[in-house]
């Protein structure tokens, strides 16, 4: 590890500048790997019958430019083929051992409460999605 030291005041004031942009670039790396771990994506698929393509999702074929909302998912269906992105964040720590996870389908939102009183919320210190 290199340590900077300076004399001048322009020296600290740039040496300042450089750790406050590592602080950022840490903060920005971060949040992008965080965020980018509940997509999916497919090809297009041909439909002999009809002879026309489409995205197959949950044993529907959606046509091409669609969008639809299943559950917690929001799906599209483009030449390129479909895609969908979870709308949940998924809690990824916490207390496994005294507390549950539980997704709330409507509001696409977890609740995590205590094994043995679910009355009781459960700090969660990490999400990921």
């Amino acid at each position: 590890m290199v340590i900077l030291e300076c004399e001048s005041d322009t020296c600290r004031s740039h040496l300042a500048k450089m750790r406050l942009l590592l602080a950022i670039c840490v903060v920005v790396v971060a949040t992008v790997v965080l965020c980018d771990a509940s997509c999916f994506r497919d090809n297009l698929q041909f439909n002999l019958k009809s002879k026309s393509k489409g995205c197959m999702h949950n044993g529907k074929i959606h046509k091409v430019n669609t969008d639809w909302t299943d559950k917690c998912l929001e799906c599209s269906c483009s030449r390129f083929g479909l895609n969908c992105c979870s709308k949940v964040m998924t809690p990824a720590e916490y207390d496994r051992d005294n507390c549950n996870a539980e997704l709330d389908e409507v509001s696409c939102t977890y609740k995590v409460t205590r094994k043995d009183d679910p009355s009781v919320a459960c700090e969660v210190t990490a999400f990921v999605g």
